[in-house]
C-alpha cells in the first residue's frame, strides 16, 4: 500500500470537509475559513488545493462522474456482448446518480446556477459531457465493428444515459418520489438497454 504525502492527507481532508459543510449549508453560506477549519489546516493550505471555492465545488461533483467513468472505459471489452457492457455502465451510473447525496448536490447546483452561472457550466462540460462523450467512443467502436448502427455516436450515448435515467430523476430531485431501490434500478437499466439495441442493433 501506497503511503499518502501529507499534501495527499491535507487535499483528502479539505475535500472531506467541504463536502459536508457544503451539504449542510448549501454553496453561498459555505465559507473557506469554516472548510479549512473542519479540515484542520490554514485557509491559505485551502487555496493552494483550490483557486475558489467555485473550483472546489465543481471538483467535489466531478468526482462522482469521473469514478464512473474511467470505470466504463477501462472495462468495456469491444470483444464482450455489447449488451452486457451498457447494462454494467447503466448499473454503476445509476448508482451514482440516485444517491441521496449526489442527488442533494444536484439541488445545490439547480439553486446556484443564477447567481454562479459558471458552476453550472463547467461542472456540465466536465461531468455528464465528458461521460457522454466516453459512451460515445465506445458506441463508435462498435459501430466500425459492425455491432450497431447509429449516425450520430455522441447523440447516440446522450439517448441511452438520458433514457436510463428517464422521469425518475426528475422526481427524486423534487422529492416527488423515492430513491429507486436496486431492484428498481436494475430494471430500468435492463428495460432501457433492451430498447436502445432493439432499434441500433444490426
Amino acid at each position: 500500500m501506497v503511503k499518502q504525502t501529507r499534501s495527499e492527507q491535507k487535499h483528502q481532508a479539505i475535500v472531506a470537509a467541504a463536502h459536508d459543510i457544503f451539504l449542510q449549508k448549501g454553496f453561498s453560506a459555505a465559507g473557506m475559513d469554516e472548510i479549512a477549519e473542519a479540515a484542520g489546516v490554514s485557509k491559505r493550505t485551502v487555496y493552494s488545493h483550490f483557486g475558489s471555492k467555485e473550483d472546489m465545488f465543481v471538483a467535489l461533483l466531478e468526482r462522482k462522474c469521473t469514478a464512473t467513468r474511467e470505470n466504463f472505459v477501462s472495462n468495456a471489452d469491444e470483444t464482450a456482448p455489447i449488451d452486457a457492457t451498457l447494462r454494467e455502465l447503466g448499473r454503476d451510473f445509476l448508482a451514482m446518480i440516485f444517491q441521496d447525496e449526489t442527488l442533494k448536490m444536484f439541488r445545490i447546483l439547480a439553486a446556484e446556477a443564477d447567481n454562479f452561472p459558471d458552476i453550472g457550466r463547467r461542472f456540465f462540460e466536465s461531468g455528464p459531457e465528458a461521460s457522454t462523450a466516453a459512451v460515445a467512443q465506445y458506441l463508435e467502436r462498435q459501430k466500425a465493428l459492425g455491432v450497431i448502427d447509429i449516425g450520430d455516436a455522441f447523440q447516440a450515448a446522450g439517448t441511452l444515459m438520458s433514457a436510463m435515467m428517464n422521469k425518475r430523476l426528475i422526481a427524486c430531485l423534487l422529492k416527488a418520489a423515492p430513491i429507486p431501490t436496486p431492484d428498481e434500478r436494475e430494471e430500468m437499466v435492463q428495460r432501457t438497454v433492451a430498447i436502445f439495441l432493439d432499434g441500433v442493433r444490426r
